[in-house]
C-alpha cells in the first residue's frame, strides 16, 4: 500500500506550482468526512485493542477493485449472484485492510507511536509537498499547485482527505517496522556504516532461507503495457521462452538460453537483474501489488515458464513471464547482500502476515456494511 503514497507524490510531478501561500494560516486545513463516509463498516481487534474501519476505506477499495470483480459489468452487483460478488470483494477489500492495521498493531508492539504529535506534523508536510513540491525520500517533486488540484487527484484515486492521510500514517508505519527489525541494511548499504535491527540472524540462517522452498529464484521478462498488444506479445515471448528452455541440455544451459532470449528482446529489462536472477520470499513483497507474481513463482517447478502475470504498481503497468531457475551456492555467495536483504524482509513480512491473519480473523461487519447498495457505492 505504501506504493500508492509514492504514486500520488510522483504524479503530482505533472503539475506546476501555482500562486503562493499565507504562511501565517494554514493553507490546507483538513477536510472532515462526511457522516456517511465516518461511519464503521467493521472492527478488527488483537492485543485487546479494537480498530474501527470506516466507510471511506472501504469505498476506496471496493472501487479500486471493483472492475477486477464484475469484469465491468455492474449489473452484478443487483444480480441474483450479487452475494458471492459481495463476498468476493470483501476477502479482496480485508485482506488489503489487514495489511494496513497489521502495520498499526506492530508499531504498538514495537513501541513506536504512529499518533504523537511528530507524525501528525510529518503527515501534514507530506501533504504540503504533495501540493507544493519538494523532496519525498530520493524523490523530486513538483507538487499539483493548488489544493483544489490535490484533492481533485485524490477523488480520482477514490480517496478522501482522511483516507489518504490514513495511507501516509501507514507509509510511515511501515518504515519504523522496518527501521526497528531490520535497521538500514539493505543492498545498497553494503559500504557504508549501518544500524542494525532487532532481527538476529547468521550467515547460515540466510543460506537455509535460500535454499528452503519459502524462497525462489526466477528470471523475469517483462512487456510494458504501452505497447501495443502488450498481452499478444507476452504470450510470443513466453513461447520463445519455452523454445529456449527445451533445447537446453543442463540447468545453466538452460538459463543461459533463458538469459540471452530475454536481453535480446525489446521488451525487457534490468541486464544485471536477468544475468543474476530475481530472489524473492512467500512474504518478501507486498500481495497488494504482487501477489499473482509470488504465486505463480512458488508453484513453478524449476525449469518451468509461466503465463504472463498482470503486475500493476505505481512504476510499472506490465505483463510477466517468470522463468524459475535453480538456486547454487555461487550465486549465493555472488549475491549474498541482496539474498539477505530478501531474507530480512521475508522475516518482518510472515510477522506482519500472522498479525494481519489474526486481524482478518476477528473481523465483525457492521449493519450498516451487510445492507448498502454496492452499485450505488461511489465518490
Amino acid at each position: 500500500m505504501k506504493r500508492i503514497i509514492a504514486f500520488l507524490l510522483l504524479l503530482a510531478t505533472l503539475f506546476a506550482i501555482v500562486g503562493c501561500r499565507n504562511k501565517n494560516t494554514d493553507p490546507y486545513p483538513p477536510i472532515e468526512s462526511t457522516e456517511e463516509e465516518a461511519r464503521t463498516v467493521m472492527t478488527l481487534s488483537i492485543d485487546g485493542d479494537t480498530y474501527e474501519v470506516k466507510y471511506e476505506l472501504y469505498r476506496a477499495f471496493f472501487l479500486t477493485y471493483k472492475s477486477m470483480v464484475d469484469g465491468g459489468d455492474s449489473s452484478v452487483w443487483t444480480g441474483d449472484r450479487k452475494s458471492e460478488y459481495t463476498e468476493r470483494i470483501n476477502k479482496i477489500i480485508l485482506d488489503r485492510i489487514g495489511e494496513i492495521y497489521a502495520a498499526f498493531a506492530m508499531c504498538k508492539r514495537i513501541g513506536f507511536d504512529l499518533y504523537s504529535s511528530d507524525i501528525d506534523a510529518k503527515i501534514k508536510e507530506n501533504v504540503r509537498i504533495s501540493i507544493e513540491g519538494g523532496s519525498y525520500g530520493s524523490n523530486t517533486v513538483l507538487g499539483f499547485g493548488s489544493y483544489d488540484a490535490y484533492l481533485a487527484a485524490l477523488k480520482a484515486m477514490h480517496f478522501n482527505y482522511s483516507v489518504q492521510t490514513l495511507m501516509f500514517r501507514y507509509d510511515i508505519a511501515v518504515a519504523a517496522i522496518d527501521s526497528y527489525y531490520i535497521g538500514t541494511a539493505s543492498p545498497e548499504d553494503v559500504n557504508y556504516d549501518i544500524a542494525l535491527g532487532t532481527l538476529q540472524y547468521t550467515k547460515d540462517d540466510v543460506k537455509n532461507f535460500y535454499n528452503s522452498n519459502e524462497c525462489a529464484r526466477v528470471l523475469r521478462a517483462s512487456v510494458q503495457k504501452i505497447l501495443d498488444n502488450p498481452l499478444e506479445r507476452a504470450e510470443k515471448l513466453k513461447a520463445k521462452l519455452e523454445e529456449a528452455v527445451a533445447g537446453g541440455a543442463s540447468h545453466e544451459d538452460r538459463e543461459y538460453a533463458v538469459f540471452m532470449t530475454i536481453m535480446g528482446s525489446t521488451l525487457s529489462s534490468n541486464p544485471d537483474e536477468v544475468k543474476n536472477g530475481y530472489v524473492l520470499g512467500k512474504y518478501s513483497l507486498e500481495r497488494s501489488y504482487y501477489g499473482e507474481m509470488i504465486d505463480a513463482a512458488f508453484a513453478l517447478n524449476t525449469g518451468e515458464v509461466s503465463s504472463p502475470i498482470d503486475v500493476v504498481d505505481t512504476t510499472e503497468n506490465s505483463y510477466y513471464i517468470l522463468y524459475k531457475t535453480y538456486k547454487h551456492d555461487a550465486h549465493f555467495e555472488a549475491c549474498y547482500e541482496d539474498i539477505k536483504y530478501v531474507y530480512l524482509k521475508n522475516t518482518v513480512g510472515e510477522i506482519a502476515h500472522g498479525v494481519a491473519d489474526e486481524l482478518k480473523a476477528s473481523a465483525s461487519y457492521t449493519d450498516f456494511l451487510r445492507n448498502i447498495d454496492h452499485s450505488k457505492i461511489g465518490m
